[in-house]
């Protein structure tokens, strides 16, 4: 338990990653801990591609800048300033990607709760992570966008969000302040 706790209070948000490659035994891990989220009604609408080839992941990089720059130019510039690169070279990403179920995009829960669950997989084995929802924009033309077309996401599935995966270059940062005030308790 106070491993799980401490990956829930030391994980931040990393944008400068090493090239170090992913131990292959820790993918297979996250990857795992992926698959046991819970979802609602055990409905399970995801699919998890898993891309730890570099020159995939630069090739994504790229299309997603160009789409960026066209359709949110203000994200566009905020990532200019962070080093031009939305994947931040991680070694690896996780693309999740959902069916529709009822008319939406599978469950924006269910998608959110098995992206905490991969970064906190990935915190305790040692791995860093960074949420990136912003390369959606040219994901989402996934079944003839290359290179999004070569992710394996399925017919039907549409892909809702990443999270890049690597180990940090450099200090870690400090995670995010926590607010007391949003905390409220009923006895």
């Amino acid at each position: 338990m106070a491993d799980t706790i401490e990956a829930i209070a030391t994980r931040y948000s990393c944008r400068n990653f090493k090239s170090d490659p992913l131990p292959e035994a820790s993918v297979q891990a996250i990857a795992r801990a992926a698959l046991q989220s819970p979802s609602a009604r055990n409905r399970q609408p995801w699919h998890f591609s898993f891309v730890t080839d570099k020159t995939l992941i630069e090739e994504m990089d790229v299309v997603s800048m160009k789409t960026l720059a066209v359709t949110n130019p203000a994200a566009y510039d905020r990532t200019i300033s962070r080093g031009g690169k939305l994947f931040y070279n991680a070694a690896g990403l996780v693309v999740i990607s959902a069916q529709h179920i009822d008319g939406l995009v599978g469950s924006g829960l269910d998608v959110g709760i098995a992206t905490a669950t991969i970064v906190l997989a990935a915190k305790g084995l040692g791995i860093d992570s960074c949420v990136c929802a912003l390369a959606s924009a040219a994901g989402n033309g996934h079944e003839t966008q290359p290179p999004y077309n070569r992710l394996g996401i399925p017919e039907g599935y549409e892909y809702v969000i990443a999270v890049l995966l690597g180990f940090a270059a450099g200090e870690s940062v400090a995670p995010h302040t926590i607010e007391e005030g949003k905390l409220t308790f009923i006895r």
